[in-house]
């Protein structure tokens, strides 16, 4: 986490997720927002990269949630899981069905010449839509940073953090034991929940 990019408040997020009208900007929004990926992880991503699934917690309760893997590196071939709340997959299923419905494109974001979007032009709609809602500005990144203390605050361990979103301590990873993937949907569902649209119900 960068010195300069720090948690935005719930009013701010949820104002920027709801004053979004295109469906294109409102699902890159949350998926940033609800993923932590990165500008450079995000343009990667196909149609097919985020697929559905129901998982049970201990009280008998099901979350649907979307499940990927992100790309860490081209030359290595080296993913990492990220996951996306139901309220994300709303967004980007309408994305999807409404303005992509005639295109067979694969990239999950095109640009209006209908080629895959890059990080550039993904924090130019990121900030586009923050100058349009006249608010103080705000890096692309604070979207992750915020993400991580979502995690943290909701008892995340330092362990399913990293793994998560990807920070990398050579020394921590030599002595952490990495968590399971049902921990890392676990310990996601409990931060996601805190996000103001989920907090409305």
């Amino acid at each position: 986490m960068t010195k300069h990019a720090l948690p935005i408040g719930d009013d701010v997020l949820a104002a920027l997720v709801n004053g979004t009208s295109s469906l294109r900007d409102k699902a890159l929004i949350l998926i940033l927002a609800e993923s932590g990926l990165r500008s450079s992880e995000v343009v990667e991503l196909n149609r097919t990269s985020i697929t559905q699934e129901n998982h049970e917690s201990a009280d008998g309760t099901v979350h649907t949630l979307g499940c990927g893997q992100a790309i860490t590196s081209k030359t290595m071939g080296a993913v990492r899981d990220f996951f996306i709340g139901p309220i994300a997959m709303a967004a980007l299923d309408a994305y999807l069905t409404t303005v992509r419905c005639d295109d067979t494109q694969a990239p999950m974001f095109c640009a209006t010449d209908g080629k895959r979007m890059n990080s550039t032009a993904v924090q130019r709609v990121v900030q586009r839509s923050i100058m349009r809602l006249d608010m103080a500005p705000f890096p692309t990144h604070a979207l992750r940073v915020g993400l991580a203390w979502r995690f943290s605050s909701a008892g995340m361990s330092p362990s399913s953090l990293r793994k998560l979103l990807g920070y990398s301590d050579r020394e921590l990873y030599k002595m952490l034991v990495w968590p399971t993937r049902d921990i890392l949907i676990r310990e996601y569902l409990c931060a996601i929940a805190t996000f103001p649209w989920y907090r409305q119900g």
